[in-house]
């Protein structure tokens, strides 16, 4: 009796847990790509974005898309050379790397991209 109590409890258990996590894709549109590090809606490792910042800098940048979040490390190059490298958290800047005018320092990515606007 209670292996046929426990089976259509363990099966719901099992539906409403795969329905929640299909919600995500893993792919991005060519919209997507062109705004400012926006994972909303993406689950992925191997994003990119390509984009003109408010200054007119061309910002290339890679990262990976956790359940909609920006998660892991960020890759971003301005006008074709690496200016940053940003760990995210949940969504969160954890630390930024910056390569502005050619020295290396820890600053927030915002500080980081107008750096590297000055110096160009």
């Amino acid at each position: 009796m209670k292996k046929t109590i426990l089976l259509p409890i363990l099966a719901l258990a099992a539906l409403s847990l795969t329905a929640c996590g299909g919600s995500f894709a893993n792919t991005q549109t060519t919209e997507q790509q062109s705004k400012p590090l926006d994972c909303t809606g993406l689950h992925m490792k191997n994003a990119q974005w390509h984009f003109t910042d408010a200054n007119g800098n061309t910002i290339d940048a890679n990262g990976a898309c956790h359940k909609g979040m920006r998660h892991g490390n960020f890759e971003i190059f301005m006008s074709g050379k690496k200016v940053a490298v940003t760990k995210f958290i949940k969504n969160n800047e954890s630390k930024t790397s910056c390569f502005a005018n050619d020295t290396k320092s820890h600053t927030m990515l915002d500080q980081c991209l107008a750096l590297a606007a000055q110096g160009k």
